[in-house]
């Protein structure tokens, strides 16, 4: 058996359960008992990111750290937060902490170099792209965000999401046409884990860059070797 992926979810529950799909259809295997054994705290009541950030709200870290000492003491090795806003508060959720936690936000930056985008359209929540989390892993890299009033139709669509309610891709296909004929794009950051749950045809133009995906890839490579 290979090393155990755990993780931190519930930030919302589908993508937490999108993840373990990637998951499931990312690794090699021959038979049912080869495919990584995965723990997971789905836990959508830990507080909102974005709120904690922008809003003075309540810190989730401690949440997240007493999670994640659950999941390290049931025996995860590797671990996983499929919420791209969550990753402002990486280093203090794993310091103390000797597991490893894949970077989402490094690992598709890393994805952005390999396929040597110049210039990258991002969306995600108002906590993801006012913070600048992402670009501090582009530097080499134009990003490109959406307006103020592209912003608030982005949240109401991760919110929507997060609720359970289907938003038609045509909305996010929307904002995504305005910011490519702005300025043209190389490819679009999915940069909220409900976004991919938006799109579900990803093989539009601009490139669209699913940060859920590539965290799967990157946790199934490491705990299959």
């Amino acid at each position: 058996m290979g090393r155990i992926i755990g993780i931190l979810g519930g930030m919302g529950p589908q993508a937490t359960v999108d993840l373990m799909q990637w998951i499931i259809k990312l690794s090699k295997v021959e038979r049912e008992a080869d495919y990584p054994r995965v723990l997971v705290d789905n836990n959508p009541a830990i507080p909102d990111r974005t709120e904690a950030i922008l809003y003075g709200g309540e810190n989730p870290v401690p949440v997240l750290r007493s999670m994640l000492k659950g999941l390290v003491e049931a025996g995860a090795e590797i671990i996983g937060m499929p919420c791209n806003t969550v990753h402002y508060f990486i280093d203090e959720i794993r310091e103390g902490f000797e597991v490893e936690i894949v970077d989402m936000l490094a690992e598709t930056a890393a994805e952005v170099r390999q396929r040597k985008f110049q210039t990258v359209g991002l969306l995600g929540t108002t906590g993801t792209l006012k913070t600048g989390i992402y670009e501090k892993y582009l530097t080499d890299v134009e990003v490109v965000l959406p307006t103020s009033e592209e912003m608030e139709l982005l949240m109401e669509m991760i919110y929507s999401v997060k609720r359970g309610e289907i938003v038609p891709q045509e909305r996010l296909n929307h904002i995504i046409t305005k910011m490519n004929q702005r300025k043209k794009l190389d490819g679009v950051i999915l940069g909220c884990t409900e976004l991919p749950l938006i799109a579900k045809d990803q093989s539009l133009e601009p490139v669209l860059i699913n940060p859920t995906a590539i965290l799967a890839q990157k946790l199934v490579e490491l705990s299959q070797g």
